[in-house]
């Protein structure tokens, strides 16, 4: 650690890496809670770069409790400027179809209609430019006296004790500089985060999905356009966006086609030809920029934490990116603040990770899907567009309309992955054996399950929202008439000192929603964290559950896997074949006996020997235990295909939008454990006749430099770690529970549990090896 001047040390609770909407939002939520902390942003001022244009229901929600939800409505765009999203030949030309939404104004009356309009929140979606947002967000925050909010000013370097975090930021202008020393530092510093990469992070994923140029102007002959067919956003032929900013702003998104310099690419004829004329124009900025889906392989170290871009980037589409972002920010507000006013857990971080790198799996899947579902009608041939320009053509606009909207309403009629996601699964939520309803992304069900959002209602006095009554910590709602009084948990709270706000409904409308249950704590998050029809049986396990108290201590054993044999060439797979290790290599298959430790060489095409059948990756221990599943590529993702055992033919049953990079089967076929290139482990059902249920998070968060992995009787899925000599191993509710030490570079492994072990196979750069590990610590 360096400082100029040493008598310059700053103390504060919570030190933020970064001011952009998640670490101001971040702020906000501290100061509300009553904790201190300062905000180092390197931009004294914002930009002329207009990134994230919407900000979802769940956002405006967090901002309504934040108190700045009205003024983020105020700016932008004018209440009355149509918020449709319009779908044209061109921008002169024929509207094929659009997505009707309320008007800001028409929200604000109650009159609104259209996408959006019948939500279940008191704060629908907006649709801002976070260059408008962003100040009104920082005005907000300035004036909060528990946020030190330092423009210009850059975080330095950082180091951490078991006790602190001791910090160095600089001024930019000047050059001062001051030691900041804290109790946390949450890195909220964009996708080239000093903070992830000084934890030892990285993101995993797919770091180059487009390339993408965009122009910030001005032309009054836009404007003129615009009245034509009022809208906020437009779509192209050939994937270009035209999106409002104010009244004579706008920016416009084209695509670079794949093989050209994205540094010298000329925008003007394909933003020429969308405006459907050439017109003349103000450039405010450009920017070029590369459309990204990864995943940082873990959001937490010791006192320091990842947040938005730097624990995850998106496809920047339906604005996930930002939105994921300030979730994130709600998320870890008042776990920091529980942490420092001591109610909680320090293992309440590891729950952080958990629920949002999980909320992570669900957003970078999604937007891959929609882009795939539109990219094949936006980019139809030229003569067909030709054709849908003739004014004569009525009918085919009207068919490709359809088409439009039956491939893209989700994009837009996205409640489901707005108000919908679920942390049912979470180490600090208490199940009592309901699952949350199915994850839709354009559906979503109120429920009262612990770990979904709390359903909301107006109040039957003053028209306001149930969730404005909320506590900033936990909310003991007593629902109906007669509810249990919840005394026993109410004076554990207290005698805990853990913040409880105690609210009694007895709206219909809410016993309705949260069904036949008198009691339900409500998180400092708006998500249910624990609900009974009476009084609780034991109010300490519940609350030792809700405060990560009942979280154990990780403590992961590492143990040692021993080399077998060694081999010249490089092994790329392993399956377990009737008591023969079949390993897959560049230019055939090998078999190799465990027992007698000897190679046998089988290559396709050799009549010397019968080779034993091409294992697919998922097939099931001990040869042909049905069903099987291959990946095969589809372009930029995958086709997850059922493997039929009378002929191997593939029949598609579920696609994945990044490439698969390794299956496992269980033991009994019922679950197919998937990972693809971000490092994900995800499960789904298997169904009759082979169909796959839905894939939802197995491994909280990315596993790093994954390769194969395999399942174990226990329902424990063991993943390889190709650049980290290791195998994780996770139990059955996706936690980490053990490593094994393995060779350099090991790329697949298969448990065989009649020999009480597993076998994995890699090679170090000079030679393949097999090696072996014993459960019971005995060899095999």
């Amino acid at each position: 650690m360096t400082n100029d001047d040493p008598s310059k040390i700053l103390h504060t609770p919570v030190l933020i890496a970064g001011g952009g909407p998640v670490g101001l939002t971040l702020a906000m939520s501290l100061a509300k809670r009553d904790i201190r902390c300062i905000v180092l942003e390197s931009r004294a001022d914002i930009p002329p770069n207009p990134r994230c244009n919407t900000t979802n229901a769940r956002s405006m929600e967090i901002f309504r409790l934040l108190g700045c939800a009205d003024a983020i409505r105020d700016a932008g765009l004018p209440a009355d400027h149509s918020t449709d999203v319009v779908y044209m030949t061109d921008l002169a030309g024929a509207e094929l179809t659009r997505f009707v939404r309320p008007t800001t104004g028409e929200v604000r009356a109650g009159t609104a209609e259209g996408i959006g309009a019948s939500w279940p929140t008191p704060e629908p979606q907006h649709f801002i430019s976070q260059l408008y947002m962003e100040p009104v967000l920082r005005e907000h925050a300035a004036q909060q006296p528990n946020i030190d909010l330092r423009l210009g000013w850059r975080l330095l370097e950082f180091a951490q004790t078991e006790d602190a975090i001791l910090a160095v930021a600089e001024d930019i202008q000047t050059g001062n500089r001051v030691q900041i020393i804290a109790d946390y530092i949450v890195g909220a510093d964009g996708s080239t985060s000093l903070v992830r990469h000084t934890i030892g992070a990285s993101l995993e994923g797919m770091p180059a999905l487009e390339n993408t140029t965009s122009v910030f102007f001005r032309s009054a002959r836009v404007n003129e356009l615009y009245e034509r067919t009022p809208g906020w956003m437009y779509r192209f032929p050939g994937g270009a966006m035209l999106v409002a900013i104010s009244t004579d702003e706008w920016l416009i998104h084209t695509q670079v086609p794949r093989g050209e310099d994205p540094t010298t690419f000329d925008y003007e004829p394909q933003m020429f030809q969308s405006l459907g004329e050439r017109v003349e124009y103000e450039v405010i900025s450009i920017s070029r920029w590369t459309a990204r889906a990864m995943v940082s392989n873990k959001f937490v170290e010791g006192r320091a934490v990842l947040a938005g871009d730097a624990a995850h980037i998106w496809i920047p589409m339906g604005g996930f990116g930002m939105n994921a972002g300030i979730g994130d920010a709600d998320a870890l507000g008042w776990r920091l603040a529980g942490l420092i006013q001591g109610w909680l857990s320090a293992q309440v971080l590891r729950s952080y990770e958990m629920e949002r790198a999980s909320l992570g799996v669900q957003v970078a899947a999604q937007a891959p899907k929609w882009r795939a579902a539109i990219q094949p009608i936006m980019q139809a041939p030229a003569a067909t567009w030709s054709e849908l320009r003739d004014p004569a053509n009525r009918e085919l606009r009207d068919a490709f309309g359809d088409r439009i909207q039956q491939a893209n309403l989700s994009e837009w009629e996205s409640v489901g992955i707005q108000l919908g996601f679920a942390y049912e699964h979470s180490p600090i939520i208490v199940p009592d054996g309901e699952s949350a309803p199915p994850f839709s992304v354009e559906d979503y069900r109120e429920s009262s399950v612990p770990g979904v959002r709390a359903p909301h209602i107006w109040r039957a006095q003053g028209g306001r929202s149930l969730f404005d009554d909320f506590g900033l910590g936990f909310t003991l709602l007593r629902l109906g008439p007669n509810p249990p009084t919840g005394a026993q948990i109410i004076a554990l709270a207290s005698e805990r000192r853990i913040p409880l706000t105690v609210l009694d409904v007895p709206e219909p409308e809410a016993v309705a929603k949260y069904g036949a249950y008198g009691l339900v704590v409500v998180r400092p998050d708006q998500y249910i964290a624990w609900r009974s029809k009476g009084e609780p049986t034991d109010p300490a396990a519940v609350l030792d559950t809700l405060t990560a108290h009942a979280m154990p201590v990780p403590d992961i054993p590492e143990r040692r896997s021993h080399t077998l044999a060694t081999r010249t060439d490089s092994p790329t797979a392993i399956a377990w074949e009737g008591g023969v290790l079949v390993t897959a290599f560049a230019d055939g298959l090998a078999g190799f006996d465990p027992t007698t430790r000897e190679w046998t060489r089988y290559v396709r095409g050799n009549d010397d020997a019968t080779p034993p059948p091409t294992p697919h990756p998922s097939t099931a221990r001990d040869g042909a235990q049905p069903p099987s599943y291959v990946a095969v590529d589809a372009g930029a993702g995958a086709q997850i295909c059922f493997v039929s055992n009378a002929d191997d033919a593939l029949t598609p049953v579920l696609s994945h939008p990044l490439p698969v990079t390794a299956l496992a089967l269980s033991p009994s076929g019922g679950t197919l454990y998937v990972r693809d290139q971000s490092g994900v482990v995800q499960q789904a059902r298997v169904l009759a006749g082979g169909g796959l249920g839905r894939l939802y998070p197995f491994v909280s968060s990315a596993v790093p430099d994954s390769s194969g992995m395999s399942v174990d009787t226990d329902g424990a899925v063991w993943v390889c770690r190709a650049r980290s000599d290791v195998i994780d191993r996770y139990d059955a509710a996706g936690r980490l529970v053990e490593h094994v030490t393995t060779p350099p570079g090991p790329v697949d492994c298969v448990v065989a549990d009649q020999l009480d072990g597993m076998f994995i196979v890699g090679h170090d750069g000079s030679q393949g090896w097999i090696a072996e590990y014993s459960f019971s610590g005995v060899p095999a």
